[in-house]
């Protein structure tokens, strides 16, 4: 309750903010001076994102279970719209479990997939902090919690109580056994080849999506330097994965309006309008693509009528 009392406090002081603060008036005319050529651009580059992401994921799932190659685009584009709720990726675990396979062994990838994103936003926020004094304090504390939570897994001792941990509560639920599972599952993804290869797509998605923003920026009319677009589109995005919120709206608006005033010095009605713009693209676009897969490709239970098994057992066959 606390929690959710807390989010929505936020919202609130966002609102109130933005009332206050912001111009409807001059939003409006700042959104009506965009030159609509760039939009198929933006839409285009956000597709991009999208569909590497989904690959990302069919190849994280191969080391684990062997499934008709379909499958997984169809558990990555139904599973959108859960994802922009917070902890909506074990939706696509869900799905994996509809269509037959073990709920532990299809989190592995799912995980892996997160883990990568978090590493990458991580690593940006820091190149970012070299810019921008003001975003240092931020990312040092987030670095902190990185190195904390790093040190815990390291430590053998501390490693071994987390695991026990964590296996006493998964067994109150009956999800121990998938909790083994999902932890036999992660040596099959340690490939330094695979590794190298799906976080190579995470960072390529990401440029795609940083390139929406940059073609929104554009279409504004705008010229304003790399390093300030960066900023605004990193670190927001990165608070957004920390946030208790839906797709983080208004905490990563609020932030990539405050960045893009303070770092490129842009009035903050013009910010608010192109950060507008970026958002809708890239929450609109999945949203539309994951509710279209699901209710018009995606057959449920019946998708297990195609046999999945795992790696490991089809190669003792």
């Amino acid at each position: 309750m606390l929690k959710i009392g807390l989010t929505v406090a936020v919202l609130v002081g966002l609102v109130i903010a933005a009332m206050k603060y912001l111009q409807g008036e001059a939003i409006l005319a700042a959104l009506r001076s965009f030159q609509w050529r760039y939009l198929p651009l933006m839409l285009l580059s956000a597709a991009g994102a999208l569909l590497l992401k989904a690959w990302r994921f069919q190849l994280l799932l191969q080391p684990i279970c062997r499934v008709p190659w379909k499958l997984p685009w169809k558990v990555f584009f139904a599973g959108q719209p859960a994802a922009m709720l917070p902890g909506g990726v074990a939706a696509q675990a869900g799905m994996m479990k509809e269509a037959g396979m073990d709920l532990g062994r299809s989190s592995a990838p799912v995980l892996l997939a997160s883990l990568e994103d978090q590493l990458l936003l991580i690593g940006g926020s820091l190149l970012a902090a070299l810019w921008f004094e003001p975003a240092r304090m931020p990312v040092a504390i987030i670095l902190g919690v990185l190195v904390v939570v790093t040190l815990l897994f390291w430590w053998q001792r501390s490693r071994r109580w987390i695991n026990g941990w964590a296996l006493r509560i998964a067994g109150r639920f009956n999800l121990a056994h998938s909790l083994r599972n999902f932890q036999g599952a992660l040596p099959a993804l340690r490939s330094p080849s695979l590794l190298a290869l799906t976080f190579g797509i995470t960072a390529v998605s990401f440029a795609m999506k940083f390139a929406v923003l940059v073609l929104a920026v554009w279409g504004m009319g705008l010229n304003l330097a790399y390093w300030s677009m960066f900023l605004a589109f990193i670190v927001p995005s990165l608070l957004g994965r920390v946030v208790p919120v839906p797709a983080g709206v208004g905490v990563v608006d609020a932030s990539m309006v405050g960045f893009l005033a303070a770092a490129a010095l842009l009035d903050a009605n013009t910010a608010a309008a192109v950060v507008a713009l970026f958002r809708v693209v890239m929450i609109f676009l999945p949203v539309v693509v994951g509710a279209v897969v699901y209710f018009l490709v995606w057959r449920g239970a019946r998708e297990a009528t195609v046999q999945s098994q795992p790696v490991a057992s089809l190669d003792a066959q």
